[in-house]
């Protein structure tokens, strides 16, 4: 199984990405990029067995801490 990659995108990256479409950041972090320019970061993961897409704002690595551990620690 490959090693899972977190913070893959640097802030550089994360600036200069203009095209539309889904960048991974590692951990089911991924940064949004649609097609008038705007961005946003989105968490994709697994809830209580159902797939769930979180869109969360600029702490993004923060808060997808803090969602891995709380459903790590379990209900």
């Amino acid at each position: 199984m490959p090693k899972e990659v977190h913070n893959a995108l640097t802030a550089a990256r994360v600036k200069q990405e203009k095209q539309p479409g889904r960048y991974a950041d590692g951990a089911g972090l991924y940064l949004v990029a649609s097609e008038i320019g705007t961005r946003w970061w989105q968490w994709r993961g697994t809830v209580h067995c159902r797939r769930r897409e979180l869109g969360i704002g600029s702490e993004a690595r923060e808060i997808e801490r803090l969602w891995r551990s709380r459903l790590a620690a379990g209900p």
